[in-house]
């Protein structure tokens, strides 16, 4: 699973800890920061961490006075900031659980749905032991039409569902996979062989995550389900990339 792309900033906190310093060192602190989030623990260098400021070595030793309280060592070699660190982990453990929750709930409602479909004529028509009797043969094979596709169907929806949850869990879960949706996500299957394959779904997950329009950074806190990425007009956009520029706020 990729590093979680973004941190929460608490601005109250934020704002209360660095309430008497400067801006300089308010500057400084907030690039070491985004370092640590992006690169992992801080060296425990001074020239190095200037270079990572891209200030001098003397104006960063006079600013680092003042924010290095803010920064431990991790018993390594390099320094920290933990409250960044518990904040990556409240992240991953969150997307972990995000992720079982979706796998979990992704495999009952095909595993429902699989019973369903198997089994068609019995729940059509009440028959304990699935068989037709005399009364009701006419109707076998008009009521297995809707049936054959399905058992045909190559569409690996479980396992792209399963994508989904894992790259976007900001976004909704999918709580019910019903024959609309799934006619939908086998018709971008079907239509071009590109598409057949879970390389293709977890770039197409991973274009969703590269516009922050998607990822609730829009006027109205949106997030896209999946029901929505797979909507022809809107899945030919997104792969196409055609809103990267929409909204971003970074």
């Amino acid at each position: 699973m990729k590093a979680p792309p973004a941190f929460q900033l608490y601005a109250a906190d934020f704002d209360i800890d660095t309430n008497t310093w400067d801006l300089e060192p308010i500057g400084l602190y907030l690039r070491l920061l985004l370092s640590q989030w992006v690169n992992g623990p801080l060296p425990n260098d001074h020239k190095k961490l200037a270079k990572i400021a891209r200030i001098s070595r003397k104006k960063f030793s006079n600013l680092f006075q003042i924010i290095s309280h803010k920064f431990i060592p991790d018993g390594n070699g390099n320094l920290m900031n933990l409250r960044l660190e518990k904040e990556r982990q409240k992240q991953i453990n969150y997307r972990e659980s995000q992720k079982e929750s979706g796998v979990k709930g992704a495999k009952k409602r095909w595993d429902t749905d699989k019973v369903a479909y198997s089994q068609p004529y019995r729940v059509a028509h009440g028959d304990p032991n699935g068989k037709p009797n005399g009364e009701n043969m006419a109707l076998q094979s008009s009521d297995f039409s809707h049936i054959v596709s399905t058992n045909v169907d190559t569409c690996p929806h479980q396992q792209i569902i399963a994508l989904y949850h894992e790259i976007l869990p900001e976004c909704p879960q999918v709580k019910k996979w019903t024959p609309s949706r799934q006619a939908k996500l086998r018709a971008r299957w079907r239509e071009d062989k590109k598409h057949q394959s879970l390389d293709f779904w977890k770039k197409y997950f991973e274009n969703v995550r590269l516009c922050f329009w998607f990822t609730g950074k829009n006027e109205r806190n949106w997030y896209p389900d999946l029901e929505w990425l797979i909507e022809q007009s809107h899945f030919i956009s997104v792969w196409e990339k055609k809103y990267l520029d929409r909204g971003d706020e970074r």
